[in-house]
Formats: C-alpha cells, sequence, structure tokens
C-alpha cells in the first residue's frame, strides 16, 4: 500500500463529517498535509489517533475480497456525482466502475420493496427493453424492484450497477449473494460505506442520492406516496433529472405515488414501445439470419388481418422481447403501421 492510499483510507475510517472528508482529500490531491485549512483541533486529533493496523485491516479486507476504492478527487470516480449536492467523498467498489462512463445511458429503475406481480411483470419487460438497447441500469441493491432490476438485467445480457446501503463484505438481503457476485463480473457495485458496515435504515436514504445522481433518467414502476421511492425522486429533482413513471391502479396503494407523480408532471410510460421513443435509447443493431425469420413471422400471420401484441405472442411462440423489438422495426421500416387498441396491422 503506497502513501497516498494510507492517508486515503486513514480519512475514510475518521469519524468526521463528509465534507471535512472531502477538504481532506483536496489536500491529499495537491499535495499538502491532511490537515491543512482545518482548524478543529478535535477533527485533528481524530485523525492522528487513527492507528496504522486500523488502515492495515481495512487494506486487508479490500484485498482479500477485490473490493477497490475511489475518492472525490481520483480519475475513475463518476465526474457526474462531483456536481451534486453532498456528493460522496470516497467510494467503496467491486467491479468495473469505468462502465458508468462506457457511452450507455444510465437508466435508474426505482420502486417498492413488497412489490406486486404488476410491478414484477413491468420490471422485467423493462430490463428485456433497455437490454436491447445501450443502457446501464442503476438499482438499490435492495428487495423488491431493486433486486428484480438486477436480476432480469443479467437475465437479458445487459449491464447493471447495484447502489448499497451497507459495506461491500455484508451481503444484503443475504439472498442476493449470486446476484451480486454476477454484477461484479460484467457491472459494478458500490457503497459509500466501511466494507463491514451494517445495513442500518438511515444509511438508505443516504445511499438513494447516488442513485439518482448517477443517472441520466429516473424510471419509477411502483411506491407508495410515502416513500424510499419518494426520497429519490426528490433527489433526482434537485439534480435535474427526468423522471418517467408507470401509471397504476386508484385502487392499489403501491401505485399511488406513481400517480402522483405523472399527475405533478412526470413523464407517464403507458406501453412499452413508448420506452424507445420517449427515452431516447440508442437501440443496438441485430442483424442475421434468426432476427429475419421472425419478422417474415410476423409479417405472415398479419397477412390475416390487424393482430394485437397477445396474439402475435400466442400464435409465434417468440420472445416477447424479441417480438417488441422487431415490431418497432418493421414499423420503422415502413412493413407494418400501430392501430388504435395497440393492433398491428400489414402495409400492403
Amino acid at each position: 500500500m503506497n502513501i497516498e492510499l494510507y492517508k486515503k483510507l486513514q480519512v475514510a475510517i475518521c469519524a468526521v463529517s463528509n465534507r471535512t472528508r472531502i477538504s481532506m482529500y483536496r489536500n491529499i490531491a495537491v499535495d499538502k498535509n491532511l490537515t491543512d485549512n482545518i482548524y478543529d483541533l478535535k477533527i485533528i486529533n481524530k485523525i492522528r489517533k487513527i492507528k496504522d493496523d486500523e488502515v492495515a485491516k481495512l487494506y486487508d479486507i479490500m484485498q482479500n475480497e477485490n473490493i477497490k476504492f475511489t475518492s472525490i478527487y481520483d480519475d475513475d470516480y463518476p465526474k457526474v456525482l462531483r456536481y451534486i449536492d453532498d456528493p460522496p467523498a470516497f467510494l467503496f467498489y467491486k467491479g468495473n466502475i469505468n462502465v458508468l462512463t462506457n457511452g450507455n445511458d444510465n437508466i435508474s429503475i426505482i420502486g417498492s420493496r413488497d412489490c406486486t406481480d404488476y410491478g414484477r411483470r413491468i420490471t422485467e419487460v423493462l430490463c428485456q427493453k433497455l437490454s436491447n438497447g445501450y443502457v446501464n441500469t442503476i438499482s438499490g441493491g435492495a428487495r423488491g424492484i431493486d433486486s428484480l432490476v438486477h436480476k432480469n438485467t443479467l437475465k437479458y445480457d445487459g449491464i447493471t450497477i447495484s447502489v448499497l446501503g451497507n459495506g461491500l463484505s455484508v451481503c444484503y438481503p443475504p439472498n442476493n449473494k449470486e446476484v451480486f457476485k454476477e454484477i461484479e463480473k460484467k457491472g459494478c457495485i458500490i457503497s459509500e460505506f466501511l466494507p463491514n458496515q451494517q445495513p442500518k435504515p438511515y444509511n438508505f436514504p443516504r445511499r438513494n442520492r447516488i442513485i439518482s445522481g448517477l443517472c441520466d433518467k429516473l424510471i419509477v414502476v411502483e411506491g407508495g406516496e410515502k416513500s424510499g421511492t419518494s426520497i429519490t425522486v426528490d433527489y433526482a429533482l434537485n439534480q435535474g433529472k427526468d423522471i418517467y413513471a408507470f401509471p397504476g391502479s386508484i385502487f392499489s396503494p403501491k401505485s399511488t405515488g406513481t400517480n402522483r407523480l405523472i399527475y405533478d408532471g412526470a413523464v407517464p410510460i403507458c406501453n412499452f414501445n413508448d420506452i424507445i421513443e420517449k427515452l431516447k435509447i440508442k437501440r443496438k443493431k441485430v442483424k442475421n439470419e434468426y432476427t429475419s425469420s421472425v419478422k417474415k413471422r410476423i409479417l405472415q400471420l398479419l397477412d390475416r388481418g390487424p393482430l394485437s401484441i397477445n396474439q402475435i405472442i400466442r400464435n409465434s411462440d417468440i420472445d416477447i422481447s424479441i417480438i417488441y423489438e422487431l415490431l418497432f422495426e418493421l414499423q420503422i421500416e415502413n412493413e407494418i403501421v400501430l392501430l388504435s387498441g395497440n393492433y398491428y396491422a400489414k402495409i400492403d
């Protein structure tokens, strides 16, 4: 461990405010003493009391568990976070943090922990669609919609980033152990908490500002009017991010939050064709014999007359994510047209 990393970890361990940590990391960046421009003797004494073995223990955990570290003035620190209110002074991460700057759109997806079947289905199809484009999904790693975002993005070979409300040595929720391993291979897991930090209730609101800070756009699948999702939305609004939401039943308490967001001006996603158009997703170009044969099969079905999406699915035995993608392409190519009532018809 070099002296610069030693100092950075020393600051991470020290029980000081986030603002003070940022000042200390600025000192490191310009090769000053840690306590330059800090006039509070209590803070100076705190940093001096950090023992070598405390820093060494943290470093050993990082080495053993393949945990990496970045501070706010480092090159691999996500630049977009530097400009939010109260940016995290440092981040621990597993995987490749540079996926956040790989040219893909970064889209955060959030929702209720106690999600409904409606929310589960929306999340799966949403992740299917986004994984067909140049998109990284971001969520919070918790149970419910968060976990479904990560699982379904991985299922459809997309890239996902998980921002945790606990340290990276703690697996929470415990049944996400394999999911986190898969995220690490292709995406990234991020936390501003020391590796052994347990998932305390007050950690999650702080985590939420990072989820919104990293994204270009925020999508809310489900959520009550007063919930963790509303906290993330407030952060996103303050950060100038566009908010999208799925409308739900007025009888469902899990949809009161999303319906209220739409009433207040969030962009509604009323069908999955909206996703490509409204989010301005850059679509991956997949041209092969299989997609050509699927298009041909869809056109043959439409020879019989207009069909709904459900009728096409029932009669074609084709994966739903592929059908949505190819239906959109066929519309762009002026082969088919979308009629009222979500019926598709062949253009003669």
